[in-house]
């Protein structure tokens, strides 16, 4: 029996094993993803979720409402939760 290979399922157009993303887990599986909720603290677990928006963001972006323009703009995720 090989446990280092193990073959990937494909869930929500992501690639998945019982080792994927390990150490966010807790915040970021089938579960939460894409649920409508921060469940990471910089909300990983949201990014690219919205394929309805007008705004298209780079894959390291959540879109978010500007506090100085009230426009929609996108937002780096290391700026997210800052």
């Amino acid at each position: 029996m090989d446990l280092l290979n193990l073959t990937p399922i494909t869930i929500d157009e992501q690639n998945e094993t019982d080792e994927t993303e390990c150490e966010q887990w807790s915040c970021n599986n089938i579960y939460t993803r894409c649920d409508g909720l921060w469940n990471c603290p910089r909300g990983e677990d949201e990014i690219g979720c919205d394929a309805s928006s007008t705004l298209n963001c780079f894959s390291n972006h959540h879109k978010c409402v500007s506090s100085e323009t009230n426009q929609l703009t996108c937002l780096s995720i290391d700026k997210a939760n800052d």
